[in-house]
């Protein structure tokens, strides 16, 4: 289960022992997460690029499940695919495109 709470500058992702805090803006349709203003509140024991994108995939499949949306910049797209690629297994929580997720 995904818990996302925060305030109109924050937006925290609680998942699988995992507590990130994203810095952003609240806009009229959803939190815009700026990927690069990111900060460990508890890691679960593993900080590092994967347990990262980790966060932010299940911050995206939680989009559809409520109706509170977590945006992320589509021009990290690249890079983020470029870690994916190489922890195959994080390739496998892709639903459709990818790219309709990071908008």
């Amino acid at each position: 289960m995904v818990t996302i709470t925060g305030t109109n500058c924050y937006v925290d992702i609680i998942s699988d022992k995992r507590h990130g805090r994203f810095g952003g803006e609240l806009g009229g349709k959803a939190f815009y997460a700026d990927m690069d203003d990111f900060q460990w509140i508890n890691a679960g024991g593993k900080v590092d690029d994967t347990a990262k994108i980790c966060l932010i995939l299940d911050a995206l499949e939680a989009n559809h499940e409520n109706g509170f949306q977590v945006s992320f910049p589509l021009d990290k797209v690249s890079e983020l695919v470029r870690v994916m690629q190489s922890v195959p297994e994080l390739m496998g929580k892709i639903y459709g495109s990818g790219e309709e997720y990071f908008k």
